[in-house]
């Protein structure tokens, strides 16, 4: 009811469209303009205020509100002139000058027409492309590709909001954080996903999220350390699924058109002198399309795989020989993949839980693993998350700064 009121109201012309845009993009790029938000400026000292609690909404909107008057306002020269001093001042502040050349549609250069004359308008057009590929990329931006430094002037600022949650020894301090920036104090630094408005509860959910921006593609082998690292992209995943497991990536057989007979060939019309009404033709039956096959089910344990691949393998497992011995110990074994994971046990133990960051601190307890993914299951124990967790605050300082 209340859409088909406003629509009505914007109809009748009783809502000026194109000057709330204009208003609306005036406000987030003035907002994003202040003192607070140029790096050597921004303080944690702002945060308990509410300073930037505007932050996560005028970064990334400033640009559609910007789109959305140029296009609604119709070359209304007195509205638009509102524009002028903040994207001056916006870019003035916040451009940083990209290495990649953007190519500039016609539909982009309709739109900033009006700002053709001023000296600003090519860095204009620039950072426009460039945002733009950033709300809506969902791989990884290459640094030459940015024109503006509000990506890192976020993330530095969400560094010092996190640290002062975090350090925060009273409830009543948090609380009142939470009013302010929300419940998910913990968002993800990327402008083209949902969770850098959601967020999460805590810094470990939001890592464990932003790896799957840089390495998505996993390993459906449980005991491959590839299926929790991932790959950052596809090609990588069947190579490595080639060379590491032997299995060659096939598409599913219901992928391809059934096979059909073959036509006879037409024979040559015979000349005729009277034209013959021709016979309707039988319908052709319509083919049934087969199910496709998404559980492979063990007839023995009763487990449950998505590839027929996978069941085979599994199968093995179930047979009574052990045709795989350990060049070691002796041990048979059903897969060579197995055996291959076992005499990795007697191999030097080269994962250890350790090392020393930059200050020259000394973290983790320095016991040896054999394989990666044992240490990883370390690492998620209690006593493992205690190790790894100065590294961890370490990595989070160098990203987003120093605690205060």
């Amino acid at each position: 009811m209340r859409l088909i009121f406003f629509s009505f109201l914007v109809e009748e012309k009783h809502v000026d469209m194109a000057r709330i845009e204009v208003s609306n993009a005036a406000l987030c790029l003035d907002y994003l303009n202040m003192p607070g938000f140029r790096t050597a400026n921004i303080t944690i000292n702002l945060v308990p205020s509410g300073y930037y609690a505007f932050m996560n909404y005028a970064a990334p909107y400033w640009l559609r509100h910007l789109e959305n008057g140029l296009t609604q306002a119709d070359y209304d020269c007195d509205l638009l002139l509102e524009l002028q001093e903040p994207v001056e001042a916006f870019l003035a502040i916040h451009f940083t000058a990209p290495t990649k050349q953007f190519y500039r549609s016609q539909d982009n250069v309709r739109k900033l027409q009006f700002f053709r004359a001023f000296k600003f308008y090519d860095n204009l057009e620039t950072a426009v492309v460039s945002t733009r590929k950033e709300l809506t990329f969902l791989g990884e931006m290459k640094p030459g590709e940015v024109a503006l430094d509000l990506a890192s002037v976020v993330c530095t600022v969400r560094g010092y909001l996190e640290a002062a949650y975090l350090n925060a020894t009273e409830k009543v301090d948090r609380d009142s954080l939470e009013r302010i920036y929300g419940e998910n104090m913990f968002k993800c630094p990327r402008l083209s996903c949902h969770y850098f408005y959601l967020g999460f509860q805590t810094p470990q959910q939001r890592e464990s999220h932003v790896e799957k921006h840089t390495r998505p593609f996993r390993c459906d082998i449980i005991s491959c350390p590839s299926s929790t690292m991932g790959m950052s992209t596809m090609k990588e995943l069947i190579k490595h699924k080639k060379d590491i497991h032997t299995i060659i990536q096939e598409d599913d057989e219901d992928d391809f058109p059934e096979e059909t007979e073959l036509a006879p060939p037409r024979s040559p019309k015979p000349a005729e002198t009277t034209t013959k009404p021709r016979e309707p033709k039988a319908p052709k039956p319509l083919k049934v399309k087969r199910a496709r096959i998404t559980e492979y089910r063990c007839p023995q344990c009763q487990k449950v795989f998505s590839k027929k691949f996978n069941l085979d393998s599994h199968m093995i497992t179930h047979g009574g020989r052990r045709d795989f011995l350990c060049n070691v110990c002796g041990m048979g074994f059903a897969r060579e993949n197995d055996r291959t994971r076992h005499q990795a046990t007697h191999q030097e133990k080269e994962y250890e839980c350790g090392g020393t960051l930059n200050n020259g601190q000394s973290w983790g307890c320095h016991k040896k693993f054999a394989r990666a993914d044992t240490l990883k299951n370390h690492h998620n124990s209690v006593a493992g998350r205690a190790c790894i967790q100065p590294y961890l605050q370490r990595q989070q300082e160098s990203l987003y700064g120093p605690s205060l």
